[in-house]
C-alpha cells in the first residue's frame, strides 16, 4: 500500500517584535506552512497560528491589538447571553499589516548603504554573492535586469577583487547581464583558487585554505576604513609538515622527508624553509630596461597573481 509523501519542517521559534529578525520569522512561518499545507489549508488557521506565535514583546501587544479589533462584542438581551465573534481577513492582508508593523522603515536605506560599502575581502566569489544577493533584494534590487548597470558599477568599483574584474574584462565577449557577469566571476575565482592549490602542491607549501562562510556580521568591508575579514588559521599540513593551529610540528623521519623537497626563497637552496635560512638575505632585482614588452607584461601579471591576489 503506498503511502503519502510526508514533508517536514521544524515548528517556528516565537517571535517578540525584534525588526531584524522579522524576515527569518516569515521565512520559518512559509516553511512551516508549505510543509503542512493540508492542516494550514484555510486562511483563518494560518492567521490563528501566526497570532499564537506573537506571545513576547510587542509582537505580543500586536496580537492583543489584531484580536481586540477584529472581534464583534454581542451585549446580552433577555434572551441571549452575551457573545463574541472574531471575524479573521486573508492571509495576504494580515500579512501585509504583520510586516507593516515590524519590519524597519529604514532597512531599504540602511541595505543600500550597505551595497557600497561591501567588498569580497578574502572571501570565496560564490560566498560574497550569496550575500550580495541578498542585500540587494533587501534593498530593493531584486530585479537584476532592470538594475544590471547599477548592479555591475558596484562590483567594478570596490566589491569584487580588482584583478578579478581585469579577469572578467578579458573574457571574451564581455559579460553584459548581471548574470553573466556574476557567472564569470565564479568561474573565475574557482580555476584561480584550484591553479593555487595545484601550484602549492607542487612546490611543496601548505595548500590554501578558504575562509569561513560569509555573514552579514563578517562581510569584509570599508566602512571603517580596515577590512573585517580573516583567513581560517591553517591545520597542519601533510604536505609540508609545518605548523599548524595549535603549533605542532611534524613528526620524525616525515618531516625530515618532507623537507628534503622544501626550496628556499632566499637562498634557493632546498632542506629549510626562507625564515630559517642562515645564509645573507638575498634582495632580488630585476633590470626593466633590458626586458622586452612582452618580458615586463609577464613580470607585472605575475606579481599581480602573487601579490595582489594572494591578499585576495
Amino acid at each position: 500500500m503506498a503511502t503519502a509523501k510526508v514533508v517536514f519542517a521544524s515548528e517556528p521559534k516565537d517571535f517578540d517584535g525584534t525588526p531584524a529578525q522579522v524576515e527569518n520569522f516569515m521565512n520559518s512561518i512559509t516553511l512551516y506552512f508549505f510543509a503542512y499545507s493540508a492542516k494550514f489549508a484555510k486562511d483563518d488557521r494560518k492567521v490563528l497560528y501566526h497570532l499564537s506565535k506573537c506571545k513576547e514583546g510587542n509582537a505580543a501587544i500586536f496580537a492583543r491589538n489584531y484580536i481586540a479589533t477584529n472581534t464583534t462584542v454581542t451585549p446580552a438581551t433577555a434572551n441571549t447571553p452575551a457573545s463574541s465573534t472574531l471575524k479573521l481577513g486573508s492571509y495576504y492582508d494580515f500579512e501585509t499589516e504583520f510586516r507593516t508593523s515590524f519590519t524597519d522603515p529604514n532597512l531599504a536605506c540602511n541595505k543600500h548603504h550597505l551595497l557600497d560599502t561591501m567588498q569580497q575581502g578574502n572571501h570565496t566569489a560564490k560566498d560574497f554573492f550569496n550575500e550580495f544577493d541578498l542585500v540587494c533584494q533587501q534593498a530593493g534590487y531584486g530585479d537584476a535586469v532592470t538594475h544590471v548597470l547599477y548592479l555591475i558599477s558596484l562590483l567594478e568599483k570596490s566589491a569584487l577583487n580588482p584583478i578579478l574584474i581585469q579577469k572578467i574584462y578579458q573574457t571574451v565577449p564581455v559579460p553584459n547581464t548581471y548574470a553573466a557577469f556574476k557567472a564569470s566571476a565564479l568561474q573565475h575565482d574557482s580555476q584561480w583558487r584550484q591553479a593555487r592549490a595545484v601550484t602549492a602542491i607542487r612546490q611543496g607549501k601548505p595548500v590554501p585554505k578558504l575562509p569561513s562562510t560569509m555573514s552579514t556580521s563578517t562581510t569584509t568591508s570599508k566602512t571603517n576604513g580596515n577590512p573585517t575579514s580573516e583567513e581560517v588559521p591553517m591545520d597542519v599540513d601533510a604536505q609540508s609538515g609545518r605548523r599548524g593551529r595549535k603549533g605542532k610540528k611534524g613528526k620524525g623521519k616525515f618531516l625530515d622527508k618532507v623537507k628534503d623537497k622544501i626550496r628556499c626563497f632566499n637562498c634557493g637552496q632546498f632542506g629549510h624553509y626562507a625564515k630559517e635560512c642562515k645564509n645573507e638575505r638575498i634582495t632580488w632585482k630585476y633590470d626593466i630596461r633590458a626586458m622586452s614588452a612582452d618580458e615586463k607584461r609577464a613580470l607585472l601579471d605575475e606579481f599581480a597573481e602573487t601579490e595582489e591576489y594572494e591578499n585576495f
